[in-house]
């Protein structure tokens, strides 16, 4: 993952001691890969134990381990095909180029931010899973069902609601061995956050879509498969972080058939068949 851009994603949630550690890494990130702990500790006016901390929110072990991924990265500017801003004046050409942009750009960023080993457990999870509840309202609640349609495809008992006191309800039942799977763009989304704590209560398996960054829902997650941090207009809405989310949930769905591909093939086929009936 691009720690560099993990902390563009999070930087404006940072405390002002890390902000400081934020603002020299990016400015001298060739020289920090060389600097032991307490030499960045000076450098920046910090403490070693400061240091130390702000690593661990980036999601690494210590200092070592951030500087061995910080040697990796390229110049990862921010990209240039961001939100225009969009007013009446707006033609159609520019929506049309705005919108596919930051959303090609959305993707992009929202696999970097997560490695493979957690999207491989996360679908060994639901592969095994007795059964799948899923919890999101709003717009979440479309990748939710878009997600529930793919497992009943292969046959996976999934459960999911649209009303927000059903997916509550229904997260009583969560037991040992199934999976409850938490979407929220925000990670604080009440009704996900309190139905993936039963779950967590009775047992089961924690698998969070969200943000990058630290959250009430993250927090509960035994895994967590991270979008990038994109929504800064109540225009935009959750054009980019739903387009992320399908794509997680596409990237899970797949993997899933490759498991075991000929008897999910035939799964697949089968309902093609069934649906064929009402066109």
């Amino acid at each position: 993952m691009s720690c560099i851009l993990k902390l563009n994603q999070v930087y404006k949630n940072l405390t002002e001691v890390d902000k400081k550690i934020a603002d020299y890494v990016l400015d001298n990130k060739e020289e920090v890969c060389k600097m032991t702990v307490s030499g960045l500790a000076n450098n920046c006016g910090g403490s070693t134990a400061s240091i130390v901390r702000f690593c661990r929110k980036l999601g690494y072990d210590g200092f070592s381990d951030f500087k061995i991924e910080l040697a990796k990265e390229k110049d990862n500017n921010e990209s240039k095909s961001e939100y225009a801003y969009i007013d009446e004046k707006s033609s159609l050409d520019s929506i049309i180029e705005s919108i596919s942009n930051k959303n090609a750009n959305t993707i992009y960023k929202s696999v970097s931010l997560n490695n493979n080993k957690d999207i491989k457990d996360a679908v060994d999870y639901i592969q095994k899973a007795k059964k799948v509840y899923i919890y999101g309202i709003g717009g979440s609640s479309l990748v939710s069902q878009d997600l529930q349609m793919k497992l009943v495809r292969i046959n996976k008992n999934t459960i999911t609601f649209t009303d927000s006191h059903m997916q509550l309800m229904s997260s009583n039942n969560v037991t040992e061995g199934d999976v409850a799977i938490g979407i929220s763009y925000s990670g604080e989304s009440k009704e996900v956050v309190e139905s993936m704590k039963k779950s967590k209560c009775n047992k089961a398996t924690c698998i969070g879509i969200t943000k990058f960054g630290e959250s009430s829902l993250s927090s509960l997650c035994d895994i967590n498969l991270y979008v990038s941090n994109v929504e800064n207009s109540l225009r935009e809405g959750a054009i980019s972080s739903r387009i992320a989310m399908l794509t997680l949930v596409d990237i899970i769905y797949i993997a899933l058939i490759q498991n075991d591909i000929k008897e999910n093939e035939a799964k697949l086929m089968a309902t093609r068949e069934l649906v064929k009936v009402l066109k």
